[in-house]
C-alpha cells in the first residue's frame, strides 16, 4: 500500500494518479491534501476513490482503493476535513484503513489536538468493532520533535501500533518525503500498522508523482487474515485524553 500527499482536485489529475499506479502493485492509496470535494468515483479500471474535504479548501483526504478489493468495502465514514476511514474485509479480517492529513505548523496547536482527539476516537470505535488499523498521511511531523512530534509517537503507542518507514538506521536520502523550499529534506509522512505485523518493506517512493512536493510511502507488511478480538481497554495517549465520549464514535 501507498500513502501520498497530493491533490485530487482536477480530472487531469485523477487521468495523472491512473496512468502513475497503472503498473504498480497495490491495495490501497491513502491521501492526504487532497483538496477535492466530496465524492465517490468509480473508474473504469474497477477502482474507487472515496474523497472529503468538508468546509476547509486547503485540507481533504482520500482513499483509492483496488479493484479486487471494491467488493469487499464494508464502510466509508468522513470523519473531518483531515480523516477518512474506509473498512475492507480482507479474508477474515476487517481492515480499518485511515488517511491523515496533519495540521502543519501554520495552524492553532488547537486545531492539531481536536484532529489527534478525532483520531484517537476513531480509532478506539475501529478497534471495538475488532478492526485492524492501518493509518496512513501526512502528518507533519518528526517522531519526538516538539509537541507534534511527541504527539505522533504516544497516539502510536497508545494502539500498539509501528511507525513502519520510521527506522532508525535508514538512509535519510532513502526515507526523506518532503522537501522544504530552501531544500531542506524532512520525513513526515507515515504509514502505521499494528506492531505484531511483519513489515517486509517501508521506505519513500517516487512511484505516485501527482507533480507534489512530497514523495509517496510505500509499505508491504503481512498478517494473520483470521479476525482479531476486539479491544475493549480504554485507549490514551501519555498525559493526554481524547474529548468526550469514545462510545458516541463506536456506533459510526
Amino acid at each position: 500500500m501507498y500513502c501520498k500527499n497530493g491533490r485530487l482536485n482536477t480530472s487531469d489529475r485523477l487521468t495523472k494518479l491512473l496512468v502513475e499506479v497503472r503498473d504498480l502493485h497495490w491495495d490501497v492509496i491513502l491521501f492526504s491534501e487532497a483538496r477535492a470535494e466530496s465524492m465517490q468515483i468509480d473508474f473504469e479500471e474497477g477502482h474507487r476513490l472515496y474523497t472529503y474535504i468538508g468546509h476547509h479548501f486547503a485540507a481533504g483526504v482520500g482513499i483509492l482503493v483496488h479493484q479486487r478489493h471494491v467488493p469487499n468495502i464494508i464502510r466509508h465514514q468522513p470523519v473531518s476535513d483531515r480523516l477518512l476511514e474506509v473498512d475492507i474485509r480482507i479474508g477474515e479480517r476487517v481492515f480499518a484503513f485511515i488517511a491523515v492529513y496533519m495540521p502543519h505548523a501554520g495552524y492553532h496547536i488547537d486545531i492539531l489536538n481536536s484532529t489527534y482527539d478525532l483520531l484517537m476516537k476513531t480509532s478506539t470505535a475501529a478497534t471495538r468493532r475488532g478492526h485492524s488499523l492501518v493509518i496512513g498521511g501526512d502528518f507533519n511531523a518528526q517522531p519526538g520533535v516538539g509537541i507534534r512530534g511527541w504527539n505522533l509517537v504516544n497516539f502510536e503507542a497508545a494502539f500498539d501500533l509501528n511507525i513502519a518507514n520510521a527506522h532508525k538506521n535508514a538512509e535519510e536520502d532513502d526515507m526523506w518525503t518532503f522537501r522544504g523550499i530552501l531544500g531542506a529534506l524532512r520525513r513526515i509522512d507515515f504509514i502505521l500498522v499494528p506492531d505484531n505485523y511483519l513489515v517486509s518493506a517501508a521506505h519513500a517512493s517516487s512511484d505516485i508523482d501527482l507533480g507534489s512536493d512530497h514523495r509517496s510511502v510505500l509499505t508491504s507488511f503481512k498478517t494473520s487474515l483470521r479476525p482479531c478480538r476486539p479491544r475493549l481497554r480504554t485507549m490514551s495517549c501519555r498525559g493526554w485524553k481524547p474529548e468526550g465520549d469514545v462510545a458516541d464514535f463506536i456506533r459510526l
